[in-house]
């Protein structure tokens, strides 16, 4: 019902204008293209990517959200960005990509808070919050950055078995 990888590989460079490494530089890592295909074709249900400071986390994953919603009517996503910066970086590209003749019209009023595509699909960018109890028991809301911090290997499913790591 989707493309292969090799066809996701070859859209993301026609349509959205680049080239997702499709081979990894360190042992026991995987190629970004890998661990985007491997969520796109929902080998993985879940995972935790790793990769460093400016490694395209928010391009790639922003492109795999665009993948999902072109080739699966009816995709739901919700990208979360760590900080406001980086959920407008992943809106940034999102809109971009959305004017490619191939995509133009299919999604024709984008929005940060929520962008409604005519097969169903639609997608929203939000900015990660914390809400923790405030002294007077009233919620608190917080910036997280990063929601995440020294995360050791190893991923628990809900399930209770190990996954394997996704590392980009």
């Amino acid at each position: 019902p989707w493309p292969s990888k090799e066809a996701l590989a070859r859209w993301f460079e026609r349509v959205l204008g680049f080239r997702l490494p499709a081979h990894a530089v360190c042992p026991d890592h995987q190629a970004p293209l890998d661990v985007i295909y491997d969520l796109f074709s929902q080998d993985e249900e879940s995972a935790l990517i790793m990769a460093n400071r400016s490694g395209g986390k928010t391009m790639n994953i922003a492109a795999l959200h665009i993948a999902n919603a072109r080739f699966k009517p009816g995709h739901e996503t919700s990208h979360i960005g760590a900080i406001q910066p980086q959920a407008k970086r992943a809106y940034r590209y999102y809109r971009n990509w959305l004017r490619h003749p191939e995509l133009a019209g299919l999604a024709p009023d984008p929005h940060i808070e929520s962008t409604e595509w005519l097969n169903g699909s639609w997608i929203e960018i939000q900015i990660f919050l914390l809400v923790v109890p405030a002294q007077d028991n009233a919620p608190t809301l917080v910036l997280v950055d990063p929601p995440l911090s020294d995360i050791s290997q190893g991923i628990i499913h809900p399930s209770g078995r190990e996954k394997k790591d996704i590392i980009g």
